[in-house]
Order: C-alpha cells, then structure tokens, then sequence
C-alpha cells in the first residue's frame, strides 16, 4: 500500500542526484517533437529541463513537497568507465577538484553504453544545464495550523 512505501521511503531512501529527474507535466505543446531518446536513461531529461527554462517556461523542483519513490534496479545494460584519457583538460581539472574536496563525479556521468552516449550527443554539450538548479521555481511545504 502507498503509505508503507512512503514510510520505507522516508526512512530508508535517499533523495537521487540532482541530475535525476524521474517525473514531469508539461502541456504536448512544449515539446511538439524530441529528439530520439533513449527514454529512462541518462541526459534526456537535463534536456527537457534546459529546453523548457530556455523557452520561458516555468519548471518547478517539487522534490521538497512530492515523496516520489524510484524501484530500485540494477545498471548491468551500462558499464562504469574510470579512464581519464578520454576527458578534456577541463573535466579533468574539474575531477581533481572535486577529489579534493572529497567528492566523486555524479553517477550518472561515470555511466557508458550506447544509450546513453547517443542521449548526451543528442542533449548536446549544454546537458549540464538541466538539473533541478535550474528550476525556475521551488516548492515548499506549509503548514497548517488551526488556531482554534
């Protein structure tokens, strides 16, 4: 029942990447077509946040006010890739920062697989701009409280 998987949620779950987006309303209009995504994986929703923030549209992070809970899965269809060979300077300087201060590249970007890769040449170089920093607006909770 829902309340059970709210609790487990609340208790045991822990709130995904700012990278993850796993839910959106949006009016068909917005995006009349999209690029060919590899839905459910990594960089197509940072693109449909950039693309909705670019055009003037408001984006709500609601992740303080929605228990919104993730199944749980294995990533056996991507492989983890750790060589820096393939980075530019930049990324690299950026990892050796982020080492310093004792944090790690998002998961989502030591991910590989065809999927995925086709989905960050399709979101294209500015993926990075559609996390939910990027939302226009956030929600908060209120509370209630009956005076009588």
């Amino acid at each position: 029942d829902w309340n059970r998987i709210r609790e487990a949620a609340r208790v045991g779950g822990e709130q995904h990447t700012r990278w993850a987006v796993d839910f959106f309303a949006f009016r068909r209009s917005l995006f009349p077509s999209l690029p060919p995504f590899a839905f459910g994986r990594p960089a197509y929703d940072n693109f449909l946040l950039r693309s909705a923030v670019r055009r003037g549209v408001a984006v709500v992070d609601v992740s303080h006010v929605v228990t919104a809970a993730h199944q749980d899965h294995r990533y056996a269809h991507v492989n983890a890739h750790h060589a820096t060979a393939d980075l530019s300077p930049e990324e690299q300087a950026w990892e050796a920062a982020m080492r310093k201060e004792g944090r790690e590249r998002d998961a989502w970007e030591k991910m590989a697989s065809r999927e995925i890769d086709a989905n960050r040449d399709l979101a294209g170089p500015e993926v990075k701009l559609g996390t939910v920093d990027h939302a226009t607006w956030v929600a908060l909770p209120c509370s209630y409280h009956d005076a009588g």
